[in-house]
């Protein structure tokens, strides 16, 4: 479940110039979990993640601290493939030649077309 909540900052925020805040993962009520939640910075609100694992409902309160705020900062990914990868047939092509010789060639083929569909 998705949480809208309000996030209030303190002096020590307005300090930080670079990065990001998260959630802290946490359980602020007794089967209330709180999952660790981006959020950027100098927002006022953000919906969090929560997931109640009990099974009953629980009731929040207006105005309470549902987590505490954790200043991250964001890492840059590369989404390229590495140069050095194989392509998914290479791979397997290369699964299938480590297969038991024991097996059928038709038993062998069934295993070829899961690894093809799935």
């Amino acid at each position: 479940m998705t949480l809208p909540t309000n996030v209030i900052y303190g002096r020590w925020a307005s300090s930080t110039t670079s990065g990001q805040w998260t959630t802290v993962p946490s359980e602020p009520i007794r089967g209330l979990r709180v999952a660790r939640t981006l959020i950027a910075k100098d927002t006022a609100s953000a919906a969090i993640r929560v997931c109640n694992v009990t099974k009953s409902p629980i009731r929040l309160q207006q105005g309470q601290s549902v987590s505490v705020l954790q200043n991250v900062e964001p890492v840059e990914t590369n989404r390229a493939d590495p140069p050095n990868e194989k392509s998914i047939t290479e791979q397997h092509r290369d699964m299938l030649h480590r297969v038991d010789s024991s097996l059928s060639p038709e038993a062998k083929a069934e295993l070829a077309a899961l690894l093809r569909d799935y």
